[in-house]
């Protein structure tokens, strides 16, 4: 099973490709969820709050040519106390997603954050399953673009949106 070759996110239930590549580099939605997102886990793995983030469920990744999608739902440990998804959530879920498709398009590179913006609109109550939904606006040889949002998956509702920038440090 899945989780046997991913024990740092044993809560990975689906994985499924819509297109065959996603970006506009092209890349297997197999690469991201095997290596990007598991390298991207690894990486947080034990900084503080992380190990919240990456106890989250994330049931399904889909890819088609232009974006990756991340599916989960909300529980209890990544909520405020309004039952409602943290903002610190949103942030830290969308700086894993966002550094795992940058890894997905180009594995061979390491990058460190420059910019994250995030606005929040509404909040996603407990139990609501969301996508959050990553694109790949440019990626140069010393900063790479990514935009992401998470919605409702229900309603397409917008929850939050935003954008990361990325410092391109080194091959390998």
């Amino acid at each position: 099973p899945l989780a046997a070759r991913m024990p740092f996110l044993p809560h990975v239930v689906m994985l499924r490709r819509s297109g065959p590549w996603c970006g506009r580099s092209g890349f297997d939605i197999a690469s991201v969820a095997k290596g990007s997102l598991e390298k991207a886990m690894n990486q947080h793995k034990g900084s503080f709050g992380m190990n919240l983030i990456a106890s989250a469920r994330v049931a399904e990744v889909v890819s088609d040519r232009e974006a990756l999608r991340f599916s989960f739902a909300v529980e209890p440990h990544l909520a405020n106390g309004l039952e409602q998804l943290h903002g610190g959530a949103y942030a830290a879920l969308a700086d894993v997603f966002t550094t795992a498709h940058l890894w997905g398009v180009r594995p061979d590179v390491s990058h460190v954050s420059m910019d994250f913006s995030i606005q929040y609109y509404r909040g996603a109550p407990l139990n609501a399953r969301v996508i959050c939904e990553t694109r790949v606006a440019k990626f140069g040889g010393r900063v790479a673009f990514t935009h992401f949002k998470f919605l409702d998956a229900d309603t397409s509702a917008i929850f939050c949106e935003g954008s990361h920038t990325k410092a391109v440090l080194s091959k390998g």
